[in-house]
């Protein structure tokens, strides 16, 4: 064997030792897969991005700001509406709090005791006609705790007013957010087996079956993804969400 046969084969045997102390060696290994929490910031900045063209509201008494799909369209300054589905939100300072017919709280100190079950990590009081199922705590940008809860009928049996709420206290104000569909045509249309009719007491219209509990298992069926995102119920139940999401303290 010549001498630059030999020399060749060593330069060979000490480049393919260094390959191989890259893979193997343990303080040389392949960097690790991204993070957790680097995906997390990915996700937080990729749903930053869809809401980018979003309507932007700011309350600076109160100390908020949030987001709403560009198609609603404004009835008041504080509802706006795309079809069926209906966005609002109002801010009410508590210490002039006076409950009217169709209020959450009964009183100022009912309000003031949810406000402290919320600041303790507690859910507080059930509104009235909401789904148990539905009553759990939120974060709000990462500062406050709110409560968020479904209805989907008031006063009556014959009422479908499907209804996402979230409740949140902020520098001495109530403030509320709540996504509705009304009417539900569009909705009965696409979802029907969750409805019946009763003809003495509501006539030809659908409404929901109580005696089945169709109206726990349609909000079931949408938190478990069995309900397409493209119906209106799921336009309805996931628009809100992304709103929520919007939401920056300050």
């Amino acid at each position: 064997m010549s001498q630059r046969t030999k020399l060749t084969l060593a330069i060979v045997f000490i480049i393919a030792f260094i390959l191989g102390g890259v893979f193997l060696w343990p303080g040389v290994r392949a960097p690790k897969k991204t993070a957790p929490k680097e995906v997390k910031f990915s996700q937080e900045r990729a749903a930053q991005n869809a809401t980018s063209n979003w309507q932007l509201v700011t309350n600076k008494t109160v100390g908020y700001s949030l987001k709403y799909p560009p198609q609603f369209k404004a009835l008041t300054k504080q509802e706006f509406r795309a079809g069926d589905l209906i966005f609002g939100f109002s801010e009410q300072k508590i210490g002039d709090y006076t409950p009217t017919p169709g209020s959450y709280y009964a009183s100022k100190a009912a309000m003031v005791k949810d406000e402290k079950a919320l600041a303790n990590g507690e859910f507080g009081s059930s509104p009235a006609f909401s789904l148990k199922e539905s009553q759990r705590v939120v974060r709000i940008d990462h500062q406050i705790n709110g409560k968020e809860f479904v209805t989907l009928a008031k006063y009556e049996e014959c009422e479908v007013l499907p209804t996402r709420t979230l409740i949140f206290f902020k520098n001495g104000y109530y403030v509320v957010i709540t996504m509705q569909v009304w009417p539900a045509k569009t909705l009965k249309t696409e979802l029907p087996q969750y409805f019946t009719t009763d003809e003495k007491g509501c006539g030809h219209s659908l409404i929901w079956n109580w005696k089945t509990n169709s109206p726990l298992q349609f909000y079931n069926d949408l938190v478990n993804k069995k309900i397409s995102p493209t119906t209106e119920a799921g336009i309805w139940y996931n628009t809100f969400d992304k709103i929520v999401s919007t939401i920056r303290l300050f």
